[in-house]
């Protein structure tokens, strides 16, 4: 990823526990538990768009309405920031990360060109660990719905060569128990593989280091832009939903240490707090060890779903063979060898 700088307009926030407005949850699950996003490379490209506009002297809210192609922000038609609803709409779960940097800017004074190509940046990675992922978690899919469909082409095989085991099945006697035993095997197989292609997804899915990666990059817009540690994190946690960081920015404002301050975090955070001890306690520059960590988060993110999908297809294996082998033995083994039988007699 590109190095990326922001202006630094402030040495230190006074008012470090100021309220942000907390707008309304958004980009979450549908009802049926279905999500509705954006193509991720999309979203960036919109936001460079935006960020084009905003350099050439154009005012956020026309920018917002150009690239949206939204004729006026109306009542209920934008949002607080100037964001049209439809752009919300359509990013999805990355919506909080579109507002929190509108909010961090808005706020803060952080520029928000600067804040959205930093943004969109974010969300190239994102897009190219999706596409790592769905490559290489193409091949254990193939091989599963492979596997499914030997025992069906096995019959259609032995069909095409002129013997017909359906009679056979179909007999009520041990020709059929053999094809309910067989059926059995494959729905198992079926499912088997279905549940745990979709339980990988899941894992993948709720993977949170490209949630660290952008609260990173937040944070460094944020301390560029002057602010404090518990400002840039008051700030983050309100605009973003991200009650944790809201809370933390409210246990050091009181004084409390930092290890207890972070406590009860999720662990990606703790990760961040990791990188912004050494600023805390000591006053050091992290702006670009934060930009860093981002970085390494996404590229984890990218080996670890290669990684999953090399590990599902070998997971895969077992299951499916020892489900697969007898579906493929009683469906298109069995009935050709007792239909050949029935001839020979």
């Amino acid at each position: 990823m590109r190095a990326r700088q922001f202006t630094r307009v402030q040495a230190w926030d006074p008012h470090p526990a100021e309220k942000v407005v907390r707008w309304p949850r958004s980009g979450r699950k549908k009802e049926g538990g279905q999500k509705t996003s954006i193509d991720a490379e999309k979203l960036a490209q919109k936001l460079r768009k935006v960020s084009a506009l905003l350099q050439v002297g154009i005012p956020a809210q026309q920018a917002w309405q150009e690239v949206s192609r939204v004729k006026s922000c109306g009542e209920g038609e934008c949002d607080e920031w100037g964001i049209p609803r439809e752009v919300i709409t359509q990013a999805g779960e990355h919506s909080r990360s579109i507002r929190a940097a509108c909010g961090i800017s808005t706020v803060l004074g952080a520029p928000l060109a600067q804040v959205l190509d930093c943004l969109a940046d974010s969300f190239d990675d994102l897009h190219e660990a999706q596409e790592a992922r769905r490559i290489a978690g193409a091949g254990p899919a193939l091989s599963a719905k492979i596997l499914n469909l030997l025992p069906i082409v096995a019959l259609l095989a032995v069909s095409v060569m002129g013997i017909n085991p359906f009679p056979v099945l179909s007999d009520g006697g041990a020709g059929t128990a053999c094809g309910i035993v067989g059926l059995a095997f494959l729905l198992a197989g079926r499912w088997v593989s279905v549940s745990m292609i979709r339980a990988s997804q899941r894992r993948w899915d709720e993977d949170g280091s490209e949630d660290t990666a952008l609260v990173c990059d937040l944070i460094a817009a944020a301390l560029d832009a002057g602010a404090s540690i518990p400002r840039a994190l008051e700030c983050l946690g309100r605009c973003s939903d991200r009650e944790e960081l809201s809370l933390v920015s409210k246990r050091l404002t009181v004084g409390l240490e930092w290890e207890l301050a972070w406590e009860d975090c999720p662990e990606q955070y703790l990760e961040v707090a990791e990188v912004l001890r050494e600023a805390w306690m000591r006053g050091a520059a992290v702006d670009e060890q934060l930009r860093r960590f981002a970085a390494t988060a996404r590229k984890k993110r990218l080996t670890d779903a290669r990684a999953g999908a090399e590990e599902l297809g070998v997971r895969l294996v077992v299951p499916l063979g020892l489900l697969m082998l007898p579906a493929f033995i009683c469906l298109g083994v069995v009935p050709v060898l007792i239909t050949l039988a029935h001839s020979a007699i």
